[in-house]
């Protein structure tokens, strides 16, 4: 499960440097275990895709080898090549999403340690204002890269989107159609 830490840095200004030190290794063990997190669903999206894309091409070659082909049977293996899709982009959806909030969650974590290094850095090198308040508040992840990301996921699932009409289309090419490639051979 993803956990949502709340933000420490309302509390950084008020803690000394061996409390933002333990601060700071604690995240550092959370970042580590959030690494391990976006990796996992990485890879699961990964082997989801390459699984979904091995049966696309079984059922395509199996269409395309069988000797008694009909077209009026054709819906029957649209129907299935349809369903399996269907599944398929709500599982891969789960995991994009799980992926996508890991490593958001993550980079969040990452600046709350550079905010923690600043301020140990303040307190050592005693540059902090008058009031002992922090010269920078909470930041946010950089939008650009937000926006890389998933303009990333959005061309990958497109891609695999356009590739499953292509799959639908050969299906019914293939059956329908099957009669003109043998006679020209």
């Amino acid at each position: 499960m993803d956990c949502e830490y709340p933000p420490r840095y309302l509390f950084l200004k008020a803690m000394d440097a061996s409390e933002l030190s333990n601060v700071y290794k604690e995240l550092s063990l959370i970042n580590e275990k959030q690494e391990q997190r976006v990796q996992l669903h990485q890879t699961e999206s990964q082997q989801i895709t390459i699984a979904y894309l091995l049966f696309q091409c079984i059922v395509l070659i199996s269409i395309s080898q069988s000797t008694n082909q009909q077209c009026k049977n054709w819906w029957i293996y649209f129907t299935l090549c349809l369903l399996c899709s269907i599944i398929y982009f709500l599982t891969l959806s789960n995991s994009i999403t799980k992926y996508y909030r890991t490593r958001y969650q993550l980079d969040l974590n990452r600046m709350e340690q550079e905010t923690i290094q600043r301020r140990m850095h303040e307190i050592r090198s005693h540059a902090i204002d008058v009031n002992g308040n922090m010269k920078e508040g909470p930041s946010k992840p950089d939008r650009i890269m937000l926006l890389r990301r998933k303009a990333y996921i959005s061309i990958v699932v497109l891609a695999l989107a356009g590739y499953t009409v292509l799959m639908l289309f050969s299906c019914h090419m293939f059956l329908c159609h099957g009669d003109e490639r043998s006679a020209v051979s």
